[in-house]
């Protein structure tokens, strides 16, 4: 559908990768993600290129914020410079092109492209992300989910603090393992936090080299300490969903059913 749309610059050394379980070959060098050696099999290929605009009349879009969608494809633009990516699942691999224009929203675009752009690369390999923080606890994970700003981040750092391993932060693969359980594979080896929650927290034994969050201030995003990161999967034993109380109500927990 694409093929005419775009034209890639692929004359950069490649870099390699590996996320959750799946390889990636990149024209563009990605700290968040752990370095491999050129693997035998590639699953994502990222890349350089020029992009024109989706048309609006394109038969099959979702439109989801500044996302166009559908079964094969998402196509995201900046607002602010109209820079932009395109994934495009193909037989056998997951294609990428990013177009970065200015170079002051680059950081911005691809802190889009590791949301909405991530997210897509994985449901279209046939597997199930979730926006959430976990913690491990024996041989066992505990996940914390819940919109954004809602304090997922800040319990899991204050959980580590108490000797709880931290496992994963804002992206957390999930992969039935039968029986109605979940094993999970942990995310990009970054944490978030607002400035209230730095403040509160010593969070320096786990966490280094803070970044401010482009278009988020007051936040601020960690590397995790390569001794302190989890690479093994983990039994799920439970996920509690973090709600805001309702006037009148005291915090607490209720079971969900059904």
């Amino acid at each position: 559908m694409f093929k005419r749309r775009y034209l890639t610059q692929n004359t950069e050394a490649l870099n390699y990768y590996s996320l959750f379980h799946f390889t990636i070959a990149s024209s563009i060098k990605f700290d968040v993600l752990r370095s491999i050696s050129k693997p035998d099999k590639l699953d994502v290929f990222i890349e350089t290129g020029t992009l024109s605009n989706v048309p609006e009349s394109e038969i099959g879009w979702h439109k989801f914020g500044n996302c166009k969608y559908n079964k094969e494809n998402c196509f995201f633009e900046l607002p602010e410079d109209n820079s932009k990516f395109l994934i495009e699942k193909c037989k056998s691999h997951i294609k990428v092109v990013i177009d970065f224009k200015d170079p002051e929203y680059r950081q911005t675009l691809l802190s889009y492209f590791f949301a909405s752009g991530l997210s897509a690369i994985i449901h279209f390999q046939g597997l199930f992300l979730l926006h959430s923080s976990g913690v491990s606890k024996g041989n066992g994970l505990i996940l914390f989910c819940g919109p954004s700003g809602i304090g997922k981040s800040t319990i899991a750092a204050h959980l580590k603090t108490k000797g709880y391993p931290l496992f994963t932060d804002d992206k957390c693969l999930l992969i039935p393992s039968g029986n109605g359980k979940w094993t999970a594979l942990p995310g990009l080896n970054i944490m978030r936090l607002w400035q209230n929650s730095i403040d509160a927290l010593d969070t320096s034994t786990f966490l280094h080299n803070p970044k401010e969050v482009e278009l988020k201030k007051d936040k601020f995003q960690f590397y995790i300490k390569s001794q302190e990161l989890i690479s093994e999967e983990k039994h799920v034993k439970a996920i509690f969903i973090i709600q805001n109380l309702k006037k009148g109500e005291r915090i607490g927990n209720q079971e969900l059913k059904g």
